[in-house]
């Protein structure tokens, strides 16, 4: 029996409902319960899709978080309402990766920044979502199934989907938006990892998950 306020963590490798969710929804009948397909095959406000390779059939959404930024400008540096990394995501082509995203997010973390940096179309791209914090774990039961406590959830953008190596690599190949697709081509892709906002950098639409967003729960999809 569960428990209020709780997720269930079972063991085992579930690594095949990253593909579900994000890419096939095979073990949905090919769509969810509102008849849509999967959650990085939906159509959003991103206007910039790419095939998978050796899978014409899947076009992946392929923005990166920098195309949600506002319209910063350099004087919004000099009055210290943001991070220079900040504004070389919004307007250099180099930094437009995982490393400039990172960079971004970690300065205006650290920096104690409380200018909002994202519009709040960021609410209706499928890579943004609400993830929970668990905190307390509160035993195992029959099966090897843990329980633990929700405490809160985040927003995160979805970045980053990975292969299990062996697939034109010695090791993963990693799958990153806005970033040119790998050389290695493969379609079993096995984990996920996600970017994190402060709170301070989103608009005040997108502070909750009772917003405009309807895309499909990342909770529902990471299972």
């Amino acid at each position: 029996m569960g428990v209020p306020n709780t997720v269930e963590v079972k063991t085992g490798a579930i690594d095949s409902s990253v593909l579900d969710g994000l890419i096939t929804a095979d073990n949905e009948g090919g769509s969810f319960a509102d008849g849509g397909p999967a959650r990085l095959v939906r159509t959003s406000v991103c206007g910039t899709r790419n095939h998978l390779p050796n899978w014409p059939a899947y076009q992946l959404e392929w923005c990166g978080v920098w195309n949600y930024l506002e319209d910063l400008v350099p004087a919004d540096v000099a009055g210290g309402l943001i991070p220079q990394s900040c504004l070389d995501l919004k307007t250099l082509t180099t930094s437009q990766n995982l490393t400039g995203a990172r960079a971004c997010l970690e300065d205006y973390a650290s920096g104690g920044y409380t200018h909002v940096i994202f519009k709040d179309t960021i609410l209706q791209t499928n890579r943004f979502g609400w993830v929970p914090e668990t905190v307390e774990e509160l035993g195992s039961v029959s099966g090897g199934s843990t329980f633990y406590h929700l405490a809160k959830f985040r927003p995160v953008f979805l970045q980053t989907i990975y292969t299990s190596g062996g697939c034109g690599s010695s090791s993963y190949v990693a799958y990153n938006p806005g970033e040119a697709l790998p050389s290695g081509s493969c379609n079993s892709f096995k984990s996920l990892s996600a970017l994190g906002f402060d709170p301070n950098m989103l608009p005040d639409v997108a502070r909750t998950p009772y917003g405009s967003n309807n895309t499909p729960s990342p909770i529902a999809l990471l299972k």
